[in-house]
């Protein structure tokens, strides 16, 4: 008996979550997210087996889901994260100047509109930071629920995202002074743990949402407004003009769907 052929009787021996887990590290062992979906999309999009199996290919459309999103995302987020950077330092320069040793100190009093600009960008500034560190907790936290602590993300979309988070991290040790000569909440941040309320309702909202995109083409139509409900609960009270669903929440477009 060849390898190959051991290798299919082995396979055929696996559950559907265990054919699931063989593709992954399969996947992970092209050497990245990109460079698989290269090789895949070279060849025809034939459905796995194991996509019959509800549990399993929810684990892969989250797989799936949170590696395009980051992988759409990054360029934006890095450019963002670059001008939060740059806006931050500008009202630093404006508010401060440098003395010996090169050391930014305050120059008081504060000019009032530069006040009013630092406040409101320290603001947006720690939402960014703040949304970044509950999305990377609540992968951590989706990881550790779904795939026993095996990252869900690719290498390479890990490295991606690690360097935004890091970016955004010393932004605000940078620039945390800020905080301290207008007097209002620091930029620094405690991490956000799996466990925690806020991080268990983002991990839950995104299983959610791949969920019901995963029920998309489910002949279950309850359950697919089900899933979709729950996702969106918000979608119960709006009203469309059209009559029709125009969002466009969903990544991933390409992956092939259970027939």
């Amino acid at each position: 008996m060849t390898s190959e052929r051991r290798i299919n009787r082995l396979e055929k021996s696996l559950t559907d979550k265990g054919k699931f887990s063989l593709w992954l590290h399969r996947a992970k062992a092209a050497g990245g997210f990109v460079p698989y979906w290269e090789k895949e999309l070279q060849g025809p999009l034939a459905p796995f087996e194991w996509f019959e199996d509800e549990e399993a290919y929810l684990v892969f459309r989250l797989v799936n889901d949170l590696n395009f999103n980051i992988l759409t995302n990054a360029s934006s987020n890095q450019d963002l994260g670059a001008l939060a950077h740059c806006a931050l330092d500008g009202i630093a320069r404006r508010i401060s100047r440098a003395d010996k040793s090169g050391v930014l100190k305050p120059v008081y009093p504060i000019p009032e509109i530069a006040t009013r600009a630092g406040v409101y960008l320290c603001a947006k500034f720690r939402s960014l930071l703040e949304e970044t560190e509950l999305m990377a907790s609540a992968i951590d936290a989706i990881s550790e629920t779904y795939l026993g602590c095996e990252d869900i993300l690719f290498p390479d979309m890990r490295a991606t995202f690690d360097a935004e988070v890091s970016n955004l991290r010393m932004t605000a040790d940078v620039y945390d002074p800020l905080t301290d000569w207008l007097d209002i909440e620091p930029l620094k941040l405690k991490e956000l743990a799996p466990g925690s309320p806020i991080v268990d309702a983002k991990a839950n909202q995104i299983v959610l949402i791949s969920r019901a995109d995963a029920l998309v083409t489910c002949s279950d139509l309850r359950k697919f407004k089900d899933a979709l409900h729950k996702a969106w609960p918000e979608l119960g009270e709006a009203k469309s003009q059209s009559g029709s669903w125009r969002g466009g929440g969903w990544s991933g477009r390409a992956i092939p769907r259970p027939k």
